[in-house]
């Protein structure tokens, strides 16, 4: 995700100082490497332990989000969307299977009205309890099997609080939009919510005639037009988190074309943004064969962007296709980098995903070095002036410093230090390893984790076993816990743990 107080690229001092304001958490140590690699994971159902009382996956950061007691596959959700653009009407379809014994399991639902619920075919009841909607199916469900859960449910989806800006629905006369991070997927259909829960999806949107309506991967056939209603129909073959689905309703102008290696790329732009994104999106093949390089081949099925009117100033990593305001592409805007790095996060952050939100580093610092990545292959930016730069600068009260990127707390999801000091994490790694090991690291980590979910403590252990060095001392100063680092000797670091010093797992 890139925002607008969020100027993520740190090329000077002076570009930090302005690029890391914000709130601060309290200082405070975090675990080393070692410790941080056998964090619990999140809980898991067991039929000892029927998730009937377990309303939330379990991510500290949003406890009540996703249920442990089933494993969703796939979701079919289709919406009728009414011409105020603030109503919708929709079923959602979700085929799961139990990972317990259920007598009843929760989705996660805000404010809409549900109409009917059935489980494999037959009514279920159900009762609401804030953002729960807890289905109690006819039968009960068998640990291991397979069953399906089709809601019928209208009303007025709504926009909720998060950390720097509302997510959600968002709509005027003219449009909506979702903002799906990090939990706005349930704004608008029921599902677990947790990106540890990744699904296929197939998305069908009703929308009054003249409109169009965009979402992930490609579309099913040609859009379908009755009195005063076309349909849209999308299907996304690769798992997504739920706050990747993208749904974008108004007035687009739709190209295709194709990337050099043949992936289909597919760009809805508000006519009024036309023109300045024409220059930019003439990139994006390029950066795409560029990226590629770097992490390995491009994960999905499509790309492209959505480039929107109608919301704050933000870009959001959508599966396949990201979501753009236009004011990223004036005159004055760095579209480009913009570009790279949401493109990136199809790497790191939708292919692999979170384990839980305390590693959003992995997604955002990823993304922000990817940035850096291009400004090197563009001849614009030396990666390591970037480490020199940051120490000069902020002063050690500065948010940079004060917050712990591994586990940065609910209120600075999206705060500086993710993007900017997780990119730190990436150079300083890069400077200990060496270009062969890093890239081999960040290949790797792509490819192991494809369509599946990653964590902090799997990644050190990658990169360690790929440098085959002992990587405790870069991943201490850099990643785990606060404080501005006293200088940075990557030499030193090196020599204090030479080859083949990598512990054991």
């Amino acid at each position: 995700m890139r925002r607008q107080i969020a100027a993520m690229v740190c090329t000077s001092a002076a570009l930090l100082l302005t690029a890391c304001t914000g709130s601060t958490s309290t200082p405070g140590s975090s675990p080393a490497p070692s410790s941080a690699s056998t964090a619990a994971a999140l809980p898991t159902a067991t039929s000892a332990s029927p998730p009937d009382s377990a309303a939330g996956l379990g991510d500290t950061y949003f406890p009540a989000d996703g249920n442990p007691g089933y494993d969703a596959a796939h979701y079919d959700v289709a919406v009728t969307v009414a011409p105020d653009f603030a109503h919708i009407v929709g079923t959602c379809t979700m085929s799961a299977t139990a990972r317990s014994t259920l007598s009843s399991f929760h989705l996660d639902l805000n404010a809409l009205t549900v109409r009917a619920i059935l489980v494999d075919g037959k009514p279920a009841t159900f009762t609401r309890e804030g953002s729960e909607l807890v289905v109690t199916p006819a039968a009960v469900i068998a640990r291991g099997a397979r069953f399906t859960t089709r809601v019928s449910y209208d009303g007025a989806p709504t926009k909720l609080p998060a950390p720097d800006l509302d997510n959600g629905w968002y709509h005027d006369a003219e449009r909506a939009t979702v903002l799906g991070e990090p939990q706005g997927a349930s704004t608008w259909f029921p599902v677990n919510e947790h990106p540890s829960d990744k699904a296929t999806y197939d998305v069908t949107a009703t929308v009054p005639t003249g409109k169009t309506a965009i979402s992930n991967g490609l579309p099913v056939g040609d859009p379908v037009t009755s009195g005063t209603t076309t349909t849209w129909h999308w299907r996304s073959v690769h798992p997504m988190a739920s706050y990747l689905v993208l749904l974008a309703v108004g007035d687009y102008a739709v190209t295709r074309s194709t990337s050099s290696t043949g992936i289909p790329i597919i760009n809805a732009v508000d006519p009024a943004a036309v023109k300045n994104a024409a220059p930019v999106l003439a990139q994006q093949s390029a950066i795409l064969d560029f990226l590629a390089h770097d992490f390995g081949p491009y994960p999905f099925e499509a790309a492209g962007a959505v480039i929107a009117q109608g919301l704050p100033q933000v870009a959001l990593e959508t599966q396949t296709r990201s979501l753009y305001t236009a004011d990223f592409f004036g005159p004055n805007s760095d579209g480009a980098s913009i570009l790279v790095h949401e493109t990136a996060h199809q790497w790191f952050g939708d292919s692999v995903s979170l384990s839980r939100w305390s590693d959003i580093w992995l997604n955002e610092g990823f993304a922000t070095y990817a940035e850096s990545l291009w400004q090197e292959h563009e001849g614009t930016l030396d990666p390591r002036t970037l480490i020199p730069d940051a120490l000069a600068s902020p002063p050690a009260d500065e948010p940079l410093w004060q917050t712990d990127v591994s586990d940065p707390g609910v209120e600075n999801l999206f705060g500086q230090s993710v993007y900017v000091r997780g990119g730190l994490v990436l150079e300083a790694l890069r400077e200990v390893v060496g270009d062969a090991a890093f890239f081999t690291t960040l290949k790797r980590w792509a490819a192991e984790h494809r369509d599946a979910n990653g964590s902090t403590a799997a990644f050190v252990a990658l990169a360690q076993k790929v440098s085959t060095r002992d990587l405790t001392e870069v991943f201490d100063t850099w990643l785990f816990g606060s404080g501005k680092p006293d200088g940075w000797d990557p030499a030193a670091v090196r020599a204090r743990h030479p080859l083949g010093s990598a512990p054991q797992a």
